[in-house]
């Protein structure tokens, strides 16, 4: 594998994360609408959040989609507006 191509493998993990950061954040999805469900409101008045449950990887802010960009490199950060542009050219064809 050449250093271009994982670079790319990077980036995009880093847009749609698989393996088990993925099965991570779905386990932490799963347990926060459980503990929601059967909370008691009146001693946990705010609600359980994903970012509560996952175990192993760093939390991501659901408001920031990329907060992971300020740590790439230039040819990362080119590689990325490139996974960008063609997301958008993808989505305008549907």
């Amino acid at each position: 594998m050449s250093a271009a191509e994982y670079a790319s493998w990077c980036t995009y993990a880093s847009l749609e994360p698989f393996g088990s950061e993925a099965q991570d954040w779905y386990q932490a999805h799963l347990a926060s609408v459980l503990a929601n469900i059967h909370r008691d409101v009146k001693r946990q008045s705010n609600a359980f959040e994903i970012g509560d449950f996952v175990l192993f990887h760093r939390a991501r802010s659901q408001h920031t989609e990329h907060e992971s960009d300020r740590d790439l490199s230039t040819g990362e950060q080119r590689l990325l507006e490139g996974f960008r542009k063609l997301k958008s050219v993808q989505s305008v064809k549907v």
